[in-house]
Parts: C-alpha cells; sequence; structure tokens
C-alpha cells in the first residue's frame, strides 16, 4: 500500500483503540510501529485500587476494552492481542521528547503472549487467568501449551467476548463527544505534514475528509516535485527556499570556511615559504655559466622578478593569516571573506605562474643551439622546477573549500596563464605568415614560447576541472546534510508541537 494510505488506515486504527481505552478507563503508553501499548495499574488510583485487593476490577477493564477492540475486526483487519499480569517498572526516559515506558519481564511476556496468539484473538497466562472476573470466564478458553521464547512451554487461554457490545459505564453520553475526539486525532497527525486550519467537524465523515485532503496534498506535493526535471549542477539545491539558502550559506561558511581557517593559512604560508627558498637557493647557488639550468643569467632582472612576486604572495597570505584571529568579523562576514579568499588564491595563481616564467630560460631562443653545441642532454633543471607549480595550484585552489561557482573562475585564470605564451606567439607567427615574414619552420617555434608543452598544458587543465569537480561534490554534499539537518530539526518541532 502507498505510505499514505498505510498511515491512514493506522490512524483510523489507533483513534479508535484511543477512544475505547479512555471509555474503560485503560492507560495508552505508546505506538510501536503497529503495535498498540496499553496497560491498566499504573496510574495513581490504579495502584490504589490494587493495594486493595480490587485487581480484579482492573482487569475486568482491560478485557473489556479488549473485547470492545476485538469487536471491530473485519475478515480483512485482523488483531492479534495478548495480556500478562505482575509487577512492572515505569517511568519517564529521555531530555528530548521525553517518553512514560514500561519495563520488566511482565511487559516482555505480554508481549511473547500477542507474537504467538492466532490471529482474531487475546491471548494470556495462568497469572492473568486467576484473576478474570467471574462474569467473564465463560468467555474464557484453554489453549493449552505454547512454546515462547526464553519461557518455554506456557500454559495460555484466550478471550473471545460475545460479539454483542455490551453497554459499559464511561462511554461517552453524546456521538458529539466520540466525533469530537475523532476529529482531534486526525488534526494532530495532519500537522505533522503542514500547518492546516481546520473549522469544527460535528460529524467523523467531515474530520475523516479534511485528514485524507491533507495526506493527497502531500503525496500530490512530493509526485510533482519528483517529476520536476533535476539540475544539471547542485542537483541538492532542489527543494531550497530563500530561508533555507541563507541558511545553508551561514551554516557552510561557519563549518567549513571558518573552521581552522588559522591552521590553514599557516600551512599554506609554510610551505610557500620553504618551496620558493629552496628554488632560490637553486637559482644562485648553482654554478655560474652554465648552459642549462637557471644560472643563464640573460636577461639580469630574473632574480629580482622571481623574489618580487614571490614576496607578494607572501605578504597577501600573512595579510589574511592574520586577518582570521578575528573570528568574529569572518563569521559576520561570509561573503566579503570568501570573496576575498577567491581574488588572494587567484592572484596568488597568476604571481606564482609568472615567477616561474622568470627561471624558466630553457625556452630561449639561444639556449637550444648551445646546448647541442655542449652536448648537454640532461633535462633542464628549470624545466624540473615548473612542476611546483602543479603544487601551488593544488594548494591555492583546495585548501580553502570554496564554493563551485566561485571555483569556475580559477579555470579562464589558469587557462590564461597556461595558453597565454603558447596563443600569443600562434598569433605572432600568424601575422608573420600572412606578412610572408616566416615559413612553416616558425610553428614549433612558437610552441616552445611555454613552459609546458601543448599535451602536458591540456593535461594541466584537466587537472583543474578535476578540482573544480571536486567543489562541486562538497558543495552537493554539504547542502544534502544541510537539507537533512534542516528536515530533522523541522520534523522534531512539529512533533513538539503535536504532543
Amino acid at each position: 500500500s502507498p505510505p499514505c494510505d498505510l498511515l491512514k488506515f493506522l490512524n483510523d486504527q489507533f483513534t479508535q483503540m484511543d477512544m475505547i481505552c479512555a471509555a474503560h478507563g485503560v492507560t495508552k503508553i505508546e505506538t510501536v510501529a503497529e503495535e498498540y501499548v496499553a496497560a491498566v495499574g499504573v496510574l495513581p488510583d490504579d495502584i490504589e485500587q490494587d493495594k486493595a485487593g480490587r485487581h480484579v476490577c482492573l482487569l475486568e477493564r482491560l478485557l473489556k476494552a479488549a473485547g470492545e477492540i476485538m469487536r471491530e475486526q473485519t475478515e480483512e483487519v485482523k488483531y492479534k492481542m495478548g495480556i500478562h499480569t505482575g509487577p512492572i517498572f515505569a517511568g519517564v526516559i529521555g531530555g528530548k521528547l521525553p517518553r512514560y515506558r514500561l519495563f520488566g519481564d511482565t511487559i516482555n511476556t505480554a508481549a511473547r503472549m500477542m507474537q504467538k496468539c492466532e490471529r482474531g484473538m487475546l491471548q494470556f497466562g495462568t497469572e492473568t487467568y486467576q484473576d478474570v472476573p467471574v462474569s467473564l470466564r465463560s468467555q474464557v478458553c484453554h489453549r493449552g501449551d505454547v512454546q515462547m521464547k526464553g519461557k518455554g512451554m506456557v500454559t495460555t487461554y484466550t478471550y473471545e467476548p460475545d460479539q454483542v457490545s455490551e453497554t459499559f459505564e464511561g462511554m461517552p453520553s453524546s456521538p458529539s463527544k466520540h466525533f469530537q475526539k475523532r476529529h482531534e486525532a486526525n488534526q494532530r497527525m495532519s500537522l505533522a505534514f503542514q500547518p492546516v486550519s481546520f473549522e469544527w467537524a460535528s460529524e467523523a465523515e467531515e474530520a475523516d475528509r479534511n485528514f485524507e485532503d491533507t495526506l493527497k496534498s502531500h503525496q500530490t506535493s512530493d509526485h510533482e516535485s519528483s517529476k520536476k526535471r533535476r539540475r544539471l549542477f547542485l542537483s541538492e539545491k532542489d527543494g531550497f527556499t530563500d530561508d533555507m539558502e541563507k541558511g545553508w550559506f551561514k551554516w557552510y561558511h561557519e563549518h567549513a570556511i571558518c573552521h581552522k581557517i588559522v591552521r590553514r593559512f599557516g600551512t599554506q604560508a609554510t610551505i610557500v615559504l620553504i618551496v620558493s627558498g629552496m628554488e632560490f637557493m637553486v637559482f644562485v647557488f648553482d654554478p655560474p655559466l652554465q648552459l642549462w639550468g637557471v644560472t643563464y643569467w640573460e636577461p639580469k632582472n630574473r632574480l629580482l622578478k622571481f623574489v618580487y612576486l614571490r614576496l607578494f604572495v607572501l605578504l597577501g597570505n600573512h595579510l589574511l593569516w592574520l586577518l582570521s584571529e578575528f573570528s568574529d568579523w569572518m563569521k559576520e562576514h561570509p561573503k566579503s571573506v570568501q570573496g576575498l579568499l577567491l581574488l588572494n588564491s587567484m592572484f596568488d595563481i597568476v604571481a606564482v605562474y609568472f615567477s616561474y616564467e622568470a627561471l624558466f630560460i630553457s625556452n630561449e631562443h639561444e639556449f637550444v643551439p648551445k646546448m647541442l653545441f655542449s652536448q648537454k642532454v640532461q633535462v633542464s633543471i628549470d624545466q624540473l622546477l615548473t612542476l611546483n607549480f602543479v603544487l601551488f595550484v593544488f594548494l591555492f585552489m583546495r585548501t580553502h573549500a570554496l564554493l563551485f561557482w566561485p571555483s569556475c573562475l580559477f579555470i579562464p585564470v589558469t587557462g590564461a596563464c597556461i595558453f597565454a605564451p603558447s596563443l600569443i606567439a600562434m598569433v605572432h607567427y600568424g601575422l608573420g605568415v600572412w606578412k610572408k615574414a616566416t615559413n612553416l619552420e616558425g610553428v614549433q617555434q612558437a610552441y616552445n614560447e611555454s613552459m609546458y608543452a601543448l599535451n602536458g598544458e591540456f593535461f594541466f587543465m584537466i587537472m583543474v576541472f578535476v578540482f573544480v569537480a571536486l567543489a562541486h561534490s562538497e558543495e552537493d554534499q554539504s547542502r544534502l546534510r544541510y537539507k537533512l539537518k534542516h528536515a530533522i530539526e523541522t520534523t522534531s518541532k512539529r512533533t513538539a508541537d503535536i504532543l
């Protein structure tokens, strides 16, 4: 059956049991899935009555209530019921949504009686049978011994009430009270789905109709939302209201961006300082006048260019590192903080790239002929150092959990750095061909203007796309966690309102 139909069925059954138990003075304890738990002798008045030796009267109320419930059975709906008599421990447990619960062997044995009972019957043992009122003994039958888990063979009896409903003390004197209880139960159940307003219904049919309309509207809204086309990007954003979007953005900023941000800035600044220092040492102390390596000192400003660019990167990181110490300001200005992080990361990528351009000399026009003349066939050390640029791109893109759409800006920024030399050289070459000032041999020289080969450039951009895809996945997962968190909080609040 559809969930809404099952919910309505259980609501109808349990509401009817609530009214019968209330009419007979039987205390409802809880419902567990499709099981209904009730007892007598647990309220103060019942306890006093039991101490006065009138337990038979308590059991009579319970059996009469059970009889009324059994008469509600149909060919399609049959109940399995179990009763046991004995001491019980009872109390309220939990601090949030506290519940009154029963504990002890008595409640466990009653559950065993229910589980081993035949459909449409009520079963109990010798402890209950000896207290059955004389007026009801004629409706009790000896069933025999039944094997029960943890109990062994247990002698059991069944209660088969007369099919004619009895008039009992405590039954609502007017139909309007009966309908009012049913209406109030349906109204409380409907609040679990959406807030609705009912006008007072004096008939049970109108109360049922309101409850069914609520279920159908909820089922229809779920069906319509499932038919909507899912987003190509950030699919978990579906179902976010404006308030949820603002709440998620603030929650994400506090738990993903601001969490341990001081440590992240410290780690980032330390890595930049160590790697830059090692590269500087290679730049300065490599034997001079080498035909390969970074000590090819033309032009003379390579060292200053490298040092200044790395100092700018370190300065920006340290300023943000200092700003991150003001945690209250960071949390109160999420858009400004994430904008600064994005701009700083893009600036760092561009600055580090041009600092490697200062180091990289093995693509100079005069380098290859000199290398061939000197028979130096080793890989140039400047080409090895430029591989560190991959490390820096990873560091600047992944240190802070930037959102997906801002992360997409890394694609054009990094692509411009990587492809710009080749594109500029190709444009110059094309203009030269158009002016008939060069030949096809210049194509290779156009590619050599970049630090990386053409296929390396494409693989580098694939890596950047992978980092952006990771940002997309992380944001989607974060939205899903927040959506579940919001649903739990909303359900808890509605449940508290119902209780």
